[in-house]
């Protein structure tokens, strides 16, 4: 994307879920006691949610078996996440799941266009729908201040109205 310089110098990868299952028996250790007082597993880096399901639940699977009881929070942009449906999401709600962080950045069609993402607000609402049809919370991110003074008054009317289309619950 236009504004973002994250990741453009490294390949998306998932570890190994041996590799993932040895980094989790790490933080464990690191965290002793202290583990009492973090109350969810965020997977982390970018868009952990986008993984295929062959991956992504026997990762789920390991984190939840090494921190019992503790409920599971990712993040995917939209864009990504349309793919599975709600089916799929409450599988992985299943598993622990309980939130999902979602890169919605702006309510305006062509402002996600000059930033050079794909989809549009109404793929934005149809994907919250299903993950909120799924059982799953979510955390919106937008991007305060996206295409400067040029989109201000556009970005901020649009993504207002979708906030308040959306199927949000006490929770989000």
């Amino acid at each position: 994307c236009t504004f973002c310089s994250f990741y453009q110098d490294r390949e998306f990868a998932c570890r190994t879920t041996e590799e993932f299952a040895k980094h989790c028996h790490g933080v464990r250790e690191l965290l002793g006691e202290g583990v009492k007082l973090r109350r969810s597993i965020f997977l982390a880096d970018g868009n952990a949610l986008v993984l295929s399901r062959e991956r992504l639940f026997p990762i789920m699977e390991t984190a939840t078996a090494t921190f019992p009881g503790m409920p599971v929070h990712g993040f995917v942009d939209v864009f990504s996440g349309e793919r599975r449906t709600a089916a799929e999401w409450s599988e992985l709600r299943d598993l622990g799941l309980e939130r999902v962080h979602v890169g919605l950045e702006t309510g305006s069609d062509s402002l996600l266009a000059w930033l050079n993402k794909p989809g549009s607000a109404e793929e934005s609402f149809g994907f919250v729908s299903t993950l909120k049809e799924a059982g799953l919370k979510v955390a919106l991110i937008f991007m305060v201040g996206a295409g400067g003074w040029l989109y201000a008054n556009e970005h901020r009317e649009t993504t207002v109205a979708l906030a308040e289309q959306l199927p949000l619950q006490k929770g989000d």
